[in-house]
């Protein structure tokens, strides 16, 4: 056993079994209503599932239209590997790979928060860099995409190539970091994708509500997001 009591001896101590560390949203959970139709069904490989196992589960129930599937399978998923070579393929580092995929992280802690229970949501979200077409780049998310409306001041019509920017949860909009990740966007999708070209840099998102030149200070990061 570890000498805690002569290693931290102004510290007070919670150990054994008695204790576990919660995230607050699964502290004081009201008991669990066992519901007499499936809705949701997580289904977990751990590290790798080299025999294909998920796949044949989830051909097996593609005709359930009732249920939703979330699948979490760990780095050494062949799915993985065959993202990896893509981006292999394309020179494009690792690193980008790693900080694309780190997404998966927050909405699950998002969607987990929202329902008090371990859930990915946003799967729609997740398919667009599964399908090689959003990159994190900085401290923006880029998505070659498919303008959703007209917009005749750009000369843009519906269905015409766009850069979307995701602002993704967890850092600071500081200015110059975003003004860098714009610039690395319009460098590395010219570099390593010359064939799709793009009209123009598209989002959507409440920050470039006008409400808020109201409600903000005029230092607040979002208004400078907005400029």
């Amino acid at each position: 056993l570890l000498s805690y009591a002569e290693k931290l001896d102004n510290t007070e101590k919670y150990l054994g079994t008695e204790y576990v560390p919660l995230r607050k949203v699964f502290q004081n959970c009201p008991r669990k209503i066992i519901k007499d139709k499936i809705q949701n069904i997580l289904l977990l490989s751990g590290g790798t599932d080299s025999y294909g196992i998920i796949e044949r589960m989830l051909e097996y129930f593609k005709d359930e239209k009732n249920e939703q599937f979330v699948t979490i399978c760990g780095r050494f998923y062949e799915g993985f590997e065959e993202l990896k070579d893509k981006y292999d393929k394309k020179g494009i580092s690792e690193d980008i790979l790693m900080d694309t995929l780190r997404d998966m992280v927050i909405w699950t802690n998002i969607w987990t928060d929202l329902k008090g229970e371990l859930y990915l949501g946003q799967l729609d979200w997740i398919f667009n860099y599964m399908n090689f077409t959003l990159f994190k780049l900085g401290r923006l998310q880029f998505n070659m995409a498919k303008a959703h409306m007209d917009i005749p001041s750009k000369n843009i019509k519906k269905g015409d190539n766009v850069l979307e920017i995701h602002i993704q949860e967890g850092a600071p909009l500081d200015r110059g970091e975003i003004i860098k990740s714009i610039k690395w966007a319009k460098e590395f999708f010219k570099e390593y994708f010359p064939e799709f070209e793009y009209k123009c840099i598209t989002t959507h998102t409440w920050l470039l509500d006008d409400t808020l030149d109201d409600l903000l200070k005029p230092q607040s990061n979002i208004l400078k997001f907005k400029e």
